[in-house]
């Protein structure tokens, strides 16, 4: 065979692999790709979500302090802080069982001049770092 006719066969069996499809190779690198890019996307989405729990929180924490504000007022004679259970029975919450976004009790604390509401967080432990409490100290 001449030299052309064998170059013409080797372009020609190179044009039918290239007609054939991806290798697996290539498969395997699409895939990862599209595996990192769907990570990155997770992760923003959890973080946006997390973000999102934490200012429900903060929100939700609001509404129950001025409620228990509220009750302080129409209870003058008290020297007890409001509980959840005495808010719901004044009509002051509207929720069968208030919780944070995490599924916590809220706590109500009082002070003499002040009240606070507090959320455990995330790690639904009192006095760490992700607490959320309303007024912030």
């Amino acid at each position: 065979m001449s030299a052309n006719i064998i170059k013409l066969r080797n372009q020609a069996v190179r044009a039918r692999r290239r007609q054939r499809g991806m290798t697996l190779t290539e498969i395997i690198i699409v895939i990862t790709i599209i595996g990192a890019l769907m990570g990155a996307i997770g992760y923003g989405l959890f973080t946006k979500a997390e973000n999102g729990k934490i200012e429900l929180a903060k929100t939700s924490g609001q509404n129950l302090r001025s409620s228990a504000k509220t009750w302080k007022l129409q209870n003058t004679e008290s020297d007890e802080c409001p509980t959840i259970d005495a808010l719901r029975k004044s009509s002051l919450v509207d929720t069968k069982d208030p919780t944070d976004p995490w599924g916590n009790k809220w706590k109500i604390t009082c002070t003499d001049t002040d009240i606070a509401v507090i959320s455990f967080g995330k790690d639904k432990k009192e006095n760490t770092e992700d607490d959320i409490r309303v007024p912030a100290k």
